[in-house]
């Protein structure tokens, strides 16, 4: 399956190849009462989970961790990193 590039305005163009966007998704979650903090790392192409991590709680330098940890599985990566 072929990506082609949107033109301005029309959208968000997908990346050409894996592991040039990485996309930072957090959740919480209720496990049996307790609220978790849920830390997905996905590849912008294939939609692939490079990384998750479960934790009480979410802070910068959380996040700062679960981005160094994943670096670290896939040190030939060099991904824009992109959050929502």
């Amino acid at each position: 399956m072929e990506r082609q590039a949107l033109e301005e305005g029309t959208g968000f163009a997908q990346p050409p190849g894996p592991h040039q966007h990485w996309n930072m998704d957090v959740s919480y979650i209720n496990i049996a009462g307790t609220f978790y903090y849920l830390c997905c790392v996905l590849d912008g192409f294939s939609r692939y989970i490079v990384h998750w991590d479960l934790r009480e709680s979410m802070t910068e330098a959380d996040i700062e961790i679960i981005l160094q940890t994943t670096k670290e599985k896939h040190q030939e990566a060099r991904p824009q990193i992109i959050s929502r």
